[in-house]
């Protein structure tokens, strides 16, 4: 069984605790010193556990991001079900197969400047140079090699194919299949279709933290189908209602709907959204969801190639039909994608009161899309950027809450307290 390597999976495993400015340096340490025993699987939870715990910036994020990369191609070398499809494939459909992604890629893709075919390519070339650094990849497709031809063909890359990237996703498989016919005759590469799905690999996970190569059969991260797991009145002097939503689905409007109609008759006046740990999901579910709340105005906005985000704001005209009970929001650092959506929705436009920490970061829609007739998989790619109602970037940003706590058991306390208010 291939275990998550997507990072809501891996954070869904992850504790939250309190952390002091000292702790933190010192996770971040360990995260350094396993990167550099290449023990990835180690040094990604360690560097998660940093950024949850208040080391959010940039280089963390990328240290993140090359892990999971790394953590993923570990994985999969190890992994009997995935071996067993790449020795199944034939070499011309896994050509067919890069083709295809590149294409999907370069016109589907968030962003239209990361996702160019030579630059896919790139990312190609960078994760077969990884795989042909790991020891079990090379046994498996290698063994009669010396380690100075693996040395003169990996100096290849820089000398020779980052010179000649390709334009299209067309030119690009011909420029795969001219490296693999080289491994071929340089090193002796037993089977040529574990080099292209590295090569396929490398293009998805390279581009950002979400968008993978999900082959048939894959395992996948199991994803709580909960939306709203808690509806109650918590506090019936004041009419203080709490309902928490784990994740977005399509349902989540209706269940929320139906949650707040059945505490509005026992008598909540105030309401109280819980989103920590929520872990995302539908776009167009949060979007409705703030509708509710909000009268008028931008909720968010989005960047991509597709029609449906292309340079697009997400508007409310609910009017007078908005919600009008009182609001208080609880975030933490679990809080995502679309929990973020939502949050970001309501604090700009000055509808709910924020309490919690800062949001995990993660800006971007993914959407699923099967590859060609023969079943040979699925490309979960990012196609979306999102931006909040004021601009700013939900990506590596997140929403910062209007009162900050820590401690879990405050942050609900003053959510009931205000909200009483």
């Amino acid at each position: 069984m291939r275990l998550c390597t997507t990072l809501v999976g891996l954070l869904a495993a992850l504790p939250l605790y309190a952390s002091t400015p000292h702790t933190v340096k010192a996770i971040l340490a360990q995260a350094a010193a396993a990167e550099a025993d290449r023990k990835f699987d180690k040094a990604l939870d360690l560097y998660l556990r940093s950024y949850l715990g208040g080391e959010r910036t940039v280089e963390v994020r990328e240290h993140i991001h090359d892990c999971l990369r790394h953590a993923a191609q570990t994985r999969r070398h190890r992994d009997p079900a995935f071996r067993q499809f790449v020795h199944d494939l034939p070499p011309g459909e896994a050509l067919n197969l890069y083709a295809e992604i590149v294409a999907k890629l370069s016109t589907h893709h968030a962003d239209k400047e990361k996702a160019k075919p030579e630059r896919l390519f790139a990312l190609s070339l960078q994760e077969i140079e990884r795989a042909l650094a790991d020891r079990v990849f090379r046994q498996q497709h290698f063994s009669s090699a010396e380690p100075r031809k693996f040395a003169r063909f990996t100096q290849a890359f820089k000398d020779e194919w980052l010179q000649r990237l390709p334009n299209t996703a067309r030119e690009a498989r011909a420029a795969l299949q001219q490296l693999v016919r080289a491994a071929q005759s340089e090193l002796g590469l037993l089977e040529a279709s574990p080099l292209i799905l590295e090569a396929i690999c490398g293009a998805c996970t390279g581009l950002d933290e979400s968008t993978h190569y999900i082959s048939p059969g894959e395992v996948k991260a199991q994803i709580p189908e909960a939306t709203v797991t808690r509806a109650e009145l918590v506090d019936p002097m004041s009419g203080v209602g709490i309902i928490a939503i784990a994740r977005f689905n399509e349902s989540t409007p209706g269940d929320v709907d139906a949650a707040i109609a059945r505490l509005r008759l026992e008598g909540m006046r105030a309401v109280v959204l819980d989103l920590r740990g929520n872990s995302g999901g539908s776009f167009t579910a949060a979007v409705q969801l703030a509708e509710r709340f909000v009268a008028s105005g931008v909720l968010t906005a989005t960047v991509g190639q597709v029609p449906e985000f292309h340079d697009r704001a997400f508007t409310s005209s609910s009017g007078m039909n908005a919600l009008d009970l009182p609001l208080i929001v609880l975030v933490d650092a679990k809080t995502m994608s679309a929990g973020e959506v939502f949050a970001s929705a309501v604090k700009d436009s000055g509808r709910a009161t924020l309490i919690g920490v800062n949001t995990f970061g993660k800006g971007s829609v993914q959407c699923p899309m099967p590859l060609d007739e023969k079943l040979h998989g699925t490309l979960m790619v990012t196609i979306a950027k999102v931006f909040t109602a004021s601009g700013a970037p939900l990506h590596g940003a997140g929403v910062a809450p209007h009162i900050v706590e820590t401690d879990p058991e405050m942050q609900m306390r003053l959510a009931i307290s205000r909200a009483a208010e």
